[in-house]
């Protein structure tokens, strides 16, 4: 007789329940997902912020070439001198358009005559009021609209620009809001008869002609934190057309700055004095090796520079730097070794005979602002 043994009840012959997950299992996968969640996260502001600096760089390079033909095809600014018929020298009072610059011997000196008889860049300046700048280019710092012509000019010979026509999109133009904000400073480029033998040409000897005027225009986008009020757009606080009733109270500049000219990117800045310019600064190159007496590539601010506060900005990776030969540099990298920041392409070689002739610093323009970009372009021949 045989026995077959039988489970007690509630045991199983053999077949085991599936195992589940327990509760520090489950908790330690939604840590790690969180992290990776959060790290996917991270990266999208990233792209996002590269993606949009690239289309505001090909944006402002597109930009930058208009800009470029509007000033060289103003007719306020290339109207034409009125020349004597008999001895081709331009008339008393008869200078037009650039010209009326370029006549200036004060305006855009040469950096050191006769070997370098072009002009050093020339900063804006202060314009409180229509037409009352001191010769040359004049900008309102509260608002910062530009003014282009002689000191107390005629109206009717004077270029009026205001910032409002200086942005772009151009307010209500379309549903997009303003993005980029333009300005620019100039310098005289010697030709012809600016100078005759090493020395100065005179009055009769200087033609309509003879010079030019060189425009670096810096494209910069407006300030992220400017702040709109309800029922208002961006184009209503950056031309004063809002429509409450203290619309001039709420008005912003596209790039605020403060009492030193440090950016603010609130578009308010400091009062009376808000509207970030474009600034110069001094530089000197790192000694070289070998047989060459400087690393043209590399450039510490000078210390004979006084304006401290703006350093930190000229040094800013992808920051554009235009130097006093008309040629636009990008700083790449830094140098701890040397205390000096990489720019790219190098300085021209002929700002080493500069230091040779002049005891005066090499000196670079820029915006304290990285620009979305930067144009050199002669605007009269």
């Amino acid at each position: 007789m045989s026995y077959v043994s039988r489970p007690a009840p509630g045991v199983s012959m053999g077949v085991r329940a599936p195992a589940g997950f327990s509760l520090i299992e489950v908790l330690i996968s939604i840590v790690v997902l969180a992290i990776g969640l959060l790290g996917l996260g991270a990266v999208f502001p990233v792209v996002v912020a590269q993606q949009r600096e690239v289309s505001d760089t090909v944006q402002g390079i597109s930009l930058e070439r208009s800009v470029a033909d509007y000033l060289a095809g103003h007719w306020l600014l290339n109207e034409a001198s009125k020349v004597n018929v008999n001895s081709g020298a331009i008339e008393t009072g008869g200078r037009r358009g650039w010209a009326v610059l370029t006549a200036d011997r004060n305006w855009s000196p040469p950096l050191a005559e006769p070997k370098f008889p072009d002009g050093d860049w020339v900063l804006t300046n202060p314009a409180t009021d229509l037409f009352s700048i001191t010769g040359g280019i004049g900008m309102d710092p509260a608002r910062g609209d530009m003014l282009v012509g002689p000191a107390n000019a005629d109206p009717s010979r004077t270029l009026y620009l205001p910032v409002t026509e200086r942005l772009v999109p151009a307010p209500y133009s379309s549903d997009a809001d303003p993005r980029f904000v333009w300005d620019f400073v100039a310098r005289r480029v010697e030709a012809g008869d600016g100078h005759v033998n090493g020395e100065t040409a005179t009055e009769g000897q200087r033609r309509a002609e003879d010079d030019q005027v060189q425009v670096a225009v810096f494209v910069r986008r407006i300030d992220s934190g400017i702040r709109v009020q309800q029922n208002m757009v961006l184009a209503d606080v950056l031309t004063g057309n809002g429509r409450a009733a203290d619309e001039q109270s709420l008005r912003r500049v596209p790039v605020g700055a403060d009492q030193y000219g440090r950016p603010t990117l609130d578009g308010m800045g400091e009062p009376g004095r808000n509207y970030s310019q474009i600034q110069s600064i001094a530089y000197e190159f790192v000694p070289g090796q070998g047989n060459e007496r400087y690393q043209r590539d590399r450039i510490i601010i000078d210390p004979r520079d006084d304006n401290e506060r703006l350093q930190p900005f000229a040094r800013q990776i992808g920051q554009q730097l235009v130097d006093q030969w008309g040629e636009v540099h990008t700083v790449k990298g830094f140098e701890e070794e040397n205390d000096a920041y990489i720019i790219t392409p190098p300085v021209t070689s002929r700002a080493v005979s500069y230091l040779d002739t002049s005891n005066l610093p090499l000196r670079m323009v820029f915006t304290p602002q990285v620009p979305a970009s930067v144009a050199v372009v002669t605007v009269r021949r």
